[in-house]
């Protein structure tokens, strides 16, 4: 006569019977799992942090450097549906309390898309490859621009904050030659000259010798922060002379669910109250969906380390980096 099986005995029978596929079984779940974690990255979402940082009222002076934005109609339907401050809402923290905010447009600007601009307090854009209808959309808005092709190219844009007066120029790697005597003007007039540079390189994280050598020569024309532009990824920060070149600091909106990295960097520029502090907090950015988000969270650690180590690869040995609740803090002096 058979013995009626107790739940623990069916239980231990069916551990017996399936045990030599649990291997298989836990590395099947775990490549699924991977995979959609990279091809929908909600972790973003659930842990992005927006808070603003504590130590922004005990600077004198803020500036902020973001990367490249390419507008498509993601963005125009995005504002149409009034979802505009959705996609900036991440970074408020940050940049509503910066004195100085700069990035770069590659390509066309609509109406609609200068509402972004102005969700994420931007004071000032390069623009490259830009229209005529570009320059008057900006106008219209009374957004300030810089550019190196002929609607915006030998602009100078003086801006002061905070007692602190800024000098902001447009240029490319094919036209920087005739950029250098604006670039020494702009020295005469303000105390922080940013120079925007467009490169030709791209998808390449590594500084090449040309813009190595392009950045020198601005720096030498009197350039204090040096930002480029185009790569499509992050490339190192530099320290020349007393310049702050920040090879590029790859996208910032890019309009795509999937661009080629979904990688980023909001750099911000501080001085402390005596006047003389210096210092750069460097915030990872993932920009999965098209909005910049702070990589803070436990599930972007990997991008987070990645995204640090190639801004880092060619500062000097005496700078003293650290990293603090997710964030690069760089001390200048």
């Amino acid at each position: 006569m058979s013995r009626k099986l107790t739940i623990k005995m069916k239980a231990l029978r069916f551990v017996k019977k399936h045990k030599k596929n649990t291997t298989r079984h836990t590395l099947l779940a775990t490549s699924v799992i991977l995979f959609l974690l990279v091809m929908f990255p909600v972790g973003h979402f659930l842990m992005a942090k927006s808070e603003a940082p504590p130590e922004n009222n005990q600077n004198k002076f803020t500036a902020s450097f973001a990367g490249d934005m390419v507008f498509n109609s993601y963005y125009d339907k995005s504002v149409e549906k009034g979802r505009a401050e959705k996609i900036s809402s991440y970074l408020q923290g940050y940049l509503a309390t910066s004195d100085y905010t700069t990035g770069s447009i590659n390509g066309s600007i609509t109406d609609k898309e200068t509402e972004l601009l102005k969700d994420f307090n931007f004071d000032t854009v390069d623009i490259y490859n830009e229209t005529q209808n570009d320059i008057k959309v900006l106008d219209d808005k009374g957004i300030l621009y810089v550019g190196s092709n002929v609607a915006a190219e030998n602009k100078i844009v003086y801006q002061e904050m905070n007692g602190i007066k800024t000098a902001t120029i447009g240029t490319s790697e094919g036209k920087y030659v005739a950029s250098l005597q604006k670039i020494k003007e702009a020295k005469l007039n303000a105390n922080l000259v940013v120079v925007h540079v467009n490169w030709k390189e791209k998808y390449d994280n590594h500084v090449s010798d040309n813009q190595r050598s392009i950045a020198k020569a601005i720096s030498d024309a009197g350039a204090d922060i040096i930002l480029g532009h185009g790569t499509e990824v992050l490339e190192p920060i530099e320290i020349f002379n007393g310049t702050i070149i920040m090879y590029s600091l790859g996208n910032f909106l890019h309009g795509e669910m999937y661009a080629t990295t979904n990688d980023g960097a909001l750099i911000q520029y501080m001085i402390g109250q005596d006047g003389y502090s210096e210092s750069l907090r460097v915030v990872p950015l993932s920009l999965a969906y098209g909005r910049p988000q702070p990589a803070l969270g436990f599930i972007d650690g990997l991008n987070r380390n990645n995204i640090f180590k190639v801004l880092t690869r060619e500062l000097p040995d005496y700078v003293n980096w650290t990293v603090d609740n997710g964030i690069l803090n760089i001390p200048l002096n």
